[in-house]
């Protein structure tokens, strides 16, 4: 019926906008890692520090990677890493998401812990770098985060209790079982 189109559409206007965030924030990523990422050298210490594995420099059909290209898939890990993603929630939170309201929330609350895990992860290891812009960007992403959360933790979850309908009480409830 019509309440399930205008839900359908409403759905589809909110991913639009999640994607557009996330588009920025790659483009936002390339550009400052664009300054130190000079060579191939500089790709796998980064991968090494940041990502925790060795930077594979070809594709799967044999084809080696571009330094552009390089420097997009380190740019798509930190936004996969740092940017909710619905499509990673564990299995668990998966089943919980069935429940009308209550599954919402704990799959936002699941992606902001996982998304802040990864946010201090990343940044304390870009501040152990050798290359003086990985450290900056190391840096600013902790004072970004530490300032964020300090801020903007208790306005959303505020904001997911109003949106959801689940209360204060109900949350705790369903953090002691």
């Amino acid at each position: 019926g019509i309440i399930g189109r205008i839900g359908t559409k409403a759905t589809e206007a909110y991913q639009m906008g999640d994607n557009l965030w996330k588009f920025y924030g790659f483009q936002f990523s390339k550009s400052q890692l664009l300054p130190a990422l000079k060579n191939f050298d500089d790709v796998q210490a980064y991968f090494k520090l940041v990502e925790g594995y060795n930077f594979r420099p070809f594709k799967p059909n044999g084809v080696k990677k571009t330094l552009k290209e390089a420097i997009a898939e380190a740019a798509g890990l930190d936004i996969k890493n740092t940017y909710p993603n619905y499509s990673m929630i564990p299995s668990i939170v998966q089943n919980v998401r069935k429940f009308p309201l209550l599954g919402n929330f704990v799959a936002f609350m699941s992606e902001m812990y996982r998304n802040s895990f990864q946010i201090l992860r990343g940044s304390l290891r870009k501040m152990k770098s050798q290359n003086p812009y990985i450290r900056q960007i190391g840096a600013r992403q902790l004072i970004g985060f530490t300032t964020t959360v300090g801020i903007a933790t208790p306005v959303a979850m505020e904001s997911a209790h109003k949106m959801t309908g689940i209360t204060k009480e109900m949350y705790q409830a369903y953090k002691d079982r």
